[in-house]
């Protein structure tokens, strides 16, 4: 079984790192000490909204699985198979991996919203309205 470990979100100032949450690092690094240890670091991204969560659920899926016949999954792992597949090779064997709208960035959540909105106006004859025309 293996071991979470927390995520400390800081800034990095005069190269050196200052958690926004002290306490709860230095109490984490104390329990550290004399251990040796592994320190992952990298630009903090923001994740997709709460708005654009609810949009592409309550507007998106629903409108297209309403025009389709199809319920709020089915349309997911549609759109989701269309705009957010890659493939990569394992062991020199092609792979389809579908990446989750869940590690999507605010931007790139941005724009597969945007692909999905196209797709469904131009190949399903679906159209989906704005975020601020819904009432």
């Amino acid at each position: 079984m293996s071991k979470l470990f927390p995520n400390f979100i800081g800034k990095v100032n005069n190269g050196k790192f200052i958690p926004e949450n002290e306490d709860g690092y230095t109490v984490w690094m104390m329990n550290l000490e004399n251990k040796e240890c592994l320190l992952t670091i990298g630009e903090k991204k923001n994740q997709r909204t709460m708005s654009q969560n609810r949009y592409y659920n309550g507007v998106i899926l629903k409108l297209i699985g309403e025009h389709l016949g199809y319920d709020r999954d089915e349309v997911h792992d549609i759109l989701t198979a269309k705009f957010l597949k890659k493939i990569v090779n394992v062991d020199g064997k092609d792979m389809v991996v579908v990446r989750s709208t869940t590690s999507l960035t605010t931007e790139e959540m941005s724009n597969y919203i945007e692909k999905c909105k196209r797709f469904s106006a131009i190949e399903l004859g679906c159209f989906i309205p704005e975020p601020e025309d819904i009432k």
